[in-house]
């Protein structure tokens, strides 16, 4: 900034001032200053930007904005966008003035010389926003930052009603099921996040029944049932892993289901810690044993092989009048199936050894054991 510029900012500065100290006990003529302050000093400074971490929203957040280097305090101001609405502004003479939305709710701290950061209190939603600091001083100008409020989400505070287990590249599909009665209006899916939430699709009514929407590639959605949505996600990949929320919007309230995704790579199967570990002589059979240990009652039942290549179906028991009934897909695979579920192999191959899954689907969630079956060679 040449010397004339600051002259000239510092002039102007020291005018608005004294006509705003003039006029302090008049509300119309402070706000007035207010405005022309910001003003003048959004036209005349250039700023050093900086970017900070997202700040979560919370009662009490600080937004931090402290500038790096010495000098004199000129003044504080923070906006927020679009439209750079004012919401407060700190001057070493002539104190603090608030946006109307923010009287009672910022304090500036003070921490030390240069520190223009600010606490909010009693924050709502409407606070989600990226902040703008600009810390006047003098000699060297003007500094600022921006700061990100966002919605973090505490992962660890939602507890899945159901839990999907899959492997990276294959398909997955999640289920929430309506427990209440009311009519649906609406249906939404989204993925949390320690960021927020974002919307996997929806389904809304459309000439008296729901209609899906997938609002993210390789997603799709059936809502055909009426107290019903599927979640399909093609060629899963490992970002996929997470929670997401169902929202059914009936005219008795909102109801939300929670499932937690689980995606496993080859390097994740391969380091998977199982429930039991069996050793069997290659040529002899093996009996692998997977019992059900929560309640529900199991309406289907899944066994898979993992590998690296991906996941084999061995197995699978569903229930045909009102009894579970198996199915074998290899060869040389039997099963017998219950709470506990029998899994015999006969002629044990070296490509048997590996990690096999048992997926117990009930009415409220999926449960999955594990076994990690050991082939030894007749050479050893």
């Amino acid at each position: 900034m040449q010397p004339g510029s600051t002259a000239c900012v510092s002039s102007l500065i020291n005018a608005v001032f004294i006509l705003a100290q003039r006029a302090a006990m008049e509300a119309v003529q402070k706000d007035y200053w207010y405005f022309l302050v910001l003003a003048t000093f959004l036209i005349f400074f250039k700023d050093t930007l900086q970017k900070g971490p997202a700040v979560k929203l919370e009662d009490g957040m600080v937004l931090a904005c402290q500038c790096p280097w010495t000098g004199n305090l000129s003044m504080v101001s923070w906006t927020k966008p679009p439209d750079r609405e004012p919401i407060a502004v700190y001057h070493p003479e002539y104190g603090v003035v608030l946006g109307p939305q923010y009287k009672g709710r910022i304090k500036f701290i003070r921490a030390t010389p240069l520190d223009g950061s600010i606490s909010v209190s009693n924050v709502t939603e409407q606070d989600i926003s990226v902040y703008h600091c600009s810390i006047q001083t003098f000699p060297k100008g003007s500094w600022t930052k921006d700061v990100h409020v966002k919605n973090i989400v505490e992962i660890g505070s939602f507890k899945p009603k159901a839990e999907v287990t899959t492997l990276e590249g294959d398909d997955a599909v999640l289920t929430c099921t309506s427990m209440h009665n009311g009519t649906i209006s609406h249906i939404s899916i989204e993925k949390m996040s320690t960021e927020g939430s974002g919307l996997v699709a929806s389904c809304k009514v459309e000439d008296g029944r729901l209609e899906g929407e997938g609002f993210v590639e390789r997603a799709h959605v059936n809502c055909t049932d009426a107290t019903t949505a599927s979640l399909q996600l093609t060629d899963v990949v490992e970002g996929d892993e997470g929670l997401y929320q169902c929202h059914f919007n009936t005219d008795a309230g909102i109801q939300t289901t929670t499932i937690l995704l689980t995606v496993h790579t080859a390097v994740k199967a391969a380091t998977y810690k199982p429930d039991v570990v069996v050793s069997v002589l290659e040529g002899d059979s093996v009996m692998l044993e997977f019992t059900h240990m929560h309640t529900g009652a199991v309406d289907h039942i899944s066994i898979e092989k993992m590998g690296e290549g991906g996941r084999d179906l061995i197995a699978a028991c569903t229930v045909e009048n009102g009894t579970l009934v198996g199915e074998e897909y290899t060869g040389r695979a039997n099963v017998e199936c219950g709470n506990l579920v029998l899994l015999h192999l006969t002629n044990v191959v070296q490509a048997d050894e590996g990690l096999y899954w048992c997926h117990f689907s009930t009415d409220d969630a999926v449960h999955t054991a594990t076994i990690v079956l050991t082939v030894h060679s007749t050479v050893q």
